[in-house]
């Protein structure tokens, strides 16, 4: 799939720059998914594990902190893959429209400061790729870092493969 295209600000920014909606659906043309995956966008496990910890490479988990840290309901597995930053993907949003992306001067600071630079290689994950694919699509279209893919397996896969450590900073409240 090589045509792809985000509509910045989702549906209510198309709504209010009052372009035409409609409920009824055209349907898809037929077509075939790839056999084999793009590299350029995408990470098997294997290789993620292979790049893991190497100089100039940042795993970078997007999910917020607390499911990173291991302090949530969420997983059955807590934690983080070891060595990965976090870097929540609502960070990039507008406050007041979570389906807009913040132009770049006004999170570049906070990149810079993550280590998510263009001479970096990145590698994205999350829950299950939805929220680490809107960062892999920032920092590679919006921020111009040229080397970041997307461990498209992301935690759910990581964490049940058990014989893969995971990292837990499992806080409490006092």
């Amino acid at each position: 799939v090589e045509d792809i295209r985000i509509v910045d600000g989702g549906l209510p920014g198309w709504k209010q720059a009052k372009l035409p909606v409609t409920q009824e659906y055209f349907g898809n043309p037929p077509g075939t998914l790839p056999e084999k995956m793009n590299n350029g966008i995408a990470i098997a496990i294997d290789e993620l594990l292979a790049l893991k910890g190497k100089p100039g490479v940042v795993m970078v988990d997007a999910r917020p902190k607390n499911e990173y840290l291991g302090n949530d309901e969420i997983w059955l597995r807590k934690g983080h893959i070891p060595g990965a930053i976090n870097f929540h993907w609502a960070r990039l949003m507008a406050s007041d429209n979570t389906h807009q992306f913040l132009p770049l001067d006004k999170v570049q600071e906070d990149l810079d400061a993550a280590g998510l630079t263009k001479d970096k290689e990145i590698i994205v994950y999350c829950g299950t790729s939805r929220e680490g694919s809107l960062l892999r699509f920032y920092l590679k279209h919006v921020a111009g870092c040229p080397n970041v893919r997307l461990y498209e397996g992301s935690w759910k896969e990581y964490a049940w493969k058990k014989q893969h450590p995971a990292e837990v900073k499992v806080t409490t409240s006092r």
